[in-house]
């Protein structure tokens, strides 16, 4: 499937198994392994922005473009952006009144604040929380939950209502609880069908595709917090489903 991908503006740090962050221009060694030829310039322009970090192996900086996110790192970056545009409903710590919860769940501790602050908010249950571990080990997210994860988060700073109806070719396949949130994140620009107009919710999202949501995010979320659409050198743009 051919992909298209159009760079967003972010102020948001990414956290994928605890990469390093680079300060200034960044060389990744490994800029040509992307899911899609467009990553490779969109990937530079953010991490030399400071606005995404790789990890530092062997002396080299890596970005790891095609590898999956998981649960806990997508809620640590919901966290990010609503933390950058002054967007969280709380600047409070829920640590101590979930940690119980998190610890019974195995939730890692690097990823406490987030996700108690996402329980407290009403962006993640505690029902959720089963699919994010399996034992120790981390599970990857599918596309469907980030979708209602950025879009619960959304709903926690504007109004903004959407309804309930898809037209995804496999809108079928969209559980009965994902398409207010699915819907809000395309109406909003964030998301979109692939070019067979299919959404593939239980696909897993990879690095290169959640800078995009995140970014789509960020970009929302700055506008609702000033009140006004960003205009001027903002970039904006859509991440597309993508088939494997």
């Amino acid at each position: 499937m051919k992909k298209k991908i159009i760079p967003l503006l972010i102020a948001s740090m990414i956290l994928s198994g605890l990469p390093v962050e680079a300060l200034g221009a960044v060389s990744f060694s490994d800029i040509n392994n992307v899911p899609w030829e467009g990553a490779k310039t969109y990937i530079q322009t953010v991490a030399d922005a400071g606005l995404m970090t790789g990890y530092l192996e062997n002396g080299k900086y890596t970005f790891k473009a095609k590898n999956n996110v998981t649960y806990c790192e997508s809620i640590q970056l919901v966290y990010n952006v609503l933390q950058k545009n002054n967007s969280l409903k709380s600047t409070s710590s829920y640590v101590s009144k979930w940690v119980n919860v998190m610890n019974g769940y195995k939730i890692p501790s690097w990823a406490h604040t987030a996700v108690s602050y996402a329980l407290e908010n009403g962006i993640v249950s505690i029902s959720d929380l089963v699919k994010f571990m399996s034992g120790s080990s981390s599970n990857y997210a599918t596309r469907e939950d980030v979708s209602i994860f950025f879009g619960k988060a959304l709903g926690t700073i504007t109004s903004t209502s959407a309804s309930n109806t898809l037209t995804f070719n496999d809108a079928s396949k969209i559980s009965a609880a994902a398409p207010p949130y699915v819907k809000l994140m395309v109406s909003m620009g964030i998301l979109s069908g692939d070019d067979n107009n299919n959404f593939n919710p239980a696909t897993k999202i990879n690095r290169a595709e959640i800078a995009v949501i995140i970014m789509g995010m960020n970009t929302k979320t700055a506008e609702l917090a000033k009140g006004n659409a960003q205009t001027g050198s903002t970039l904006r743009g859509t991440v597309i489903a993508r088939e494997d």
